[in-house]
């Protein structure tokens, strides 16, 4: 996120709002399973760069947060969707209506937070 955020930065300020996927793997005081080191790793940097991305583009105008979509039926990771609903996946239109909902909300005021889209029944807080 953060090299595509720099890239895109002269077009992203008229609008004053970035999005960043992340996902409660990368929670560090959510992580009661262990394992997934690299993962979990990778995406605890990505809320770090998101966070801070917040601290330095308030001054310009510009709101950040990181959303957790929630366990999503895709076909990402190669099992198929219809193998992750067995796991419990949730469908992906009410994440969708999440994600545009935190985007929806995201202001100045609450730049610099990790969220969870509920999977469209409003958002929740997600730890760091």
């Amino acid at each position: 996120p953060l090299r595509v955020t720099q890239a895109l930065l002269p077009q992203v300020a008229s609008t004053g709002k970035i999005a960043v996927v992340s996902t409660m793997m990368g929670s560090i005081s959510d992580n009661t399973s262990g394992g997934l080191y690299a993962y979990r790793t990778s995406k605890a940097a990505v809320n770090m760069v998101t966070k801070s991305l917040a601290c330095d583009l308030k001054p310009k105008g510009i709101a950040v947060v990181a959303i957790s979509p929630g366990f999503i039926a895709t076909n990402f990771g190669g099992r198929g969707a219809e193998t992750l609903t067995k796991f419990g996946a949730k469908p992906v239109e009410p994440s969708v209506k999440g994600i545009i909902e935190a985007i929806d909300n995201l202001t100045l005021d609450n730049t610099g937070q990790f969220v969870h889209a509920n999977y469209g029944n409003g958002l929740q807080p997600a730890p760091w």
